[in-house]
């Protein structure tokens, strides 16, 4: 036989017993849970997609916030807003502001 893919982990007591006596609720059923370690999972599941979304939206955030200030630069500074922008900041030419600088 294979090696299991499930592993253990160890929550509070107090926790355990609360989840173990709303798992008989009829929310818990209408949901579809059944069982600790398929609520564990599906929340471990959810916390991870969330702080996963979390850091993208961050990402995108700061990404138009460097876009917006780049573009109020570039009109302060007379450049025209048709020169192509080079696909990576890292990689500008002399005559741009780098995030690096």
């Amino acid at each position: 036989m294979g090696e299991s893919s499930q592993k253990g982990i160890k929550i509070d007591g107090i926790l355990w017993h609360e989840l173990d006596r709303w798992l008989k609720t009829q929310d818990a059923k209408k949901l579809g849970f059944h069982a600790k370690a398929q609520f564990a999972t599906q929340a471990v599941r959810e916390l991870l997609e969330q702080n996963k979304k979390g850091k993208a939206d961050e990402y995108t955030r700061i990404n138009r916030r460097l876009n917006s200030i780049e573009s109020k630069l570039n009109e302060a500074l007379g450049i025209s807003h048709s020169i192509k922008k080079p696909a990576h900041r890292e990689k500008r030419s002399n005559n741009t502001a780098s995030v690096n600088e």
